[in-house]
């Protein structure tokens, strides 16, 4: 979930608080502080949450991994920048879709076709998708095919043994 502030001065980021709330009239909890190049994950989110932004850049964005039906809700980033008293918030509503089916039984030879869609609340474009592949519980993950926007060509590129295979 992004959370950056655009400024025109070299001040950077001091503290980062991420709070999650059913809807805006329940107590908040908190997801992740992050103070003096600390991050620490809280609660239920302990293990799932992770501040990935640059606070060097002024980005609090957080990653919240394993997402469940639970985590649905009003994410409110709180930023904080260096010698400033002033605090920065900016809800992030996240609506968690229901389960796609897991399985997909195909003949060898044939073609299938699978659909991934992301839905958000904001104005902002689509810049990076992976599709991801593992044949089971123990096995590292592949990459099947991978979009990049920043990256020159900007197209969709497919990897290693699907290299020729996956449009």
């Amino acid at each position: 979930m992004g959370c950056v502030v655009q400024r025109t001065e070299e001040k950077h980021v001091d503290r980062v608080d991420w709070l999650f709330s059913k809807d805006k009239d329940d107590a908040s909890e908190y997801v992740l502080f992050y103070y003096s190049n600390l991050s620490v994950p809280t609660g239920r989110f302990q293990n799932r949450s992770h501040l990935v932004g640059d606070t060097f850049h002024n980005d609090g964005s957080l990653l919240l991994q394993d997402v469940q039906k639970a985590d649905e809700g009003i994410y409110t980033c709180e930023i904080r920048l260096k010698n400033e008293s002033m605090v920065m918030k900016k809800p992030v509503e996240l609506w968690v879709l229901p389960e796609e089916p897991k399985d997909l039984r195909v003949r060898v030879g044939d073609t299938t076709q699978m659909r991934c869609s992301i839905q958000s609340t904001e104005e902002k474009r689509v810049t990076k998708v992976n599709w991801m592949f593992s044949s089971g519980s123990h096995t590292e993950e592949e990459t099947v095919l991978s979009y990049d926007s920043n990256m020159r060509s900007g197209k969709f590129q497919s990897l290693g043994r699907f290299r020729n295979r996956v449009d």
